[in-house]
């Protein structure tokens, strides 16, 4: 009887594994017939594409037929810098970034033959360190208790990482505007004043939480992954893939050069 049980479950098993299979074998055909090829998106298949859509098909019949939603269990553990550690790290590696000399070609086009691998690691630095220290910083400041994550049943982190570089960007876009509005917009003065305002956040940051009696140091955390958290970041990922897919094989959708579409964001 017991035999019988595991050869039927590995029997079901098997038909809805070749179920997925199928539907997304069907669905990338479809995709490919019905919608690329007659408008001519893609020069060559776009497999990152193709990709991120399986994950997604996955996911969702996973989330569907596995009932993933009874209980959010615990399925991964690791060890990992803690939040100040790397506000702390990242300000630091700015800091010495900010006096790599950047590529001075002319306002609109650059030479990427001139670009550096300097120049590379200068452009990364300061792209994660916008993105992530002054959200990271202004969450701090304001929301020192944050309980969001407990209403939405995932870890702090995930919160964390989708909220923190919108509070960013709405920082710089504000900041932006208001060197702007004052006039004082220059471009050679633009990545300083931009990184000493980032600099001051971030110590403002970290005085806060002194008065608050806050533990500052670099340490190590245990940063846990649920089952809710491991279906938002697989989406997340599938997500990349198709931005990518589009990116490299279409660049946009955009049959001429890019900087025709992108001009006005300078």
């Amino acid at each position: 009887m017991l035999k019988l049980r595991e050869n039927r479950s590995i029997l079901q098993k098997s038909v809805i594994f070749l179920f997925i299979f199928v539907f997304i074998v069907a669905f990338l055909l479809f995709l490919t017939h019905i919608y690329i090829k007659p408008n001519r998106f893609f020069d060559r298949m776009p497999f990152l594409l193709y990709i991120g859509f399986a994950i997604i098909i996955v996911v969702f019949f996973s989330f569907m037929i596995f009932e993933l939603d009874n209980e959010n269990k615990r399925l991964l553990k690791f060890r990992f810098l803690s939040e100040n550690s790397i506000k702390i790290i990242l300000m630091i590696i700015m800091s010495i970034t900010i006096f790599i000399p950047p590529i001075s070609f002319t306002t609109t086009v650059i030479d990427w033959n001139q670009v550096g691998i300097f120049n590379y690691f200068r452009a990364i630095s300061f792209l994660i360190g916008c993105l992530f220290l002054p959200g990271a910083n202004l969450f701090k400041i304001f929301f020192p208790k944050n309980t969001l994550h407990k209403r939405f049943k995932v870890e702090s982190f995930i919160v964390k990482i989708t909220l923190y570089p919108l509070l960013s960007l709405m920082y710089l876009g504000i900041f932006v505007l208001i060197l702007d509005q004052i006039g004082i917009l220059v471009r050679e003065l633009f990545i300083l004043i931009l990184f000493l305002s980032i600099l001051g956040l971030f110590f403002i940051d970290l005085i806060i939480q002194k008065m608050r009696d806050n533990n500052i140091e670099i340490n190590i955390v245990e940063i846990k992954i649920s089952k809710y958290t491991l279906i938002i970041l697989v989406i997340a990922l599938a997500v990349i893939l198709i931005s990518l897919g589009i990116q490299i094989n279409a660049k946009y959708l955009v049959g001429s050069d890019s900087w025709g579409g992108i001009s006005s964001a300078k």
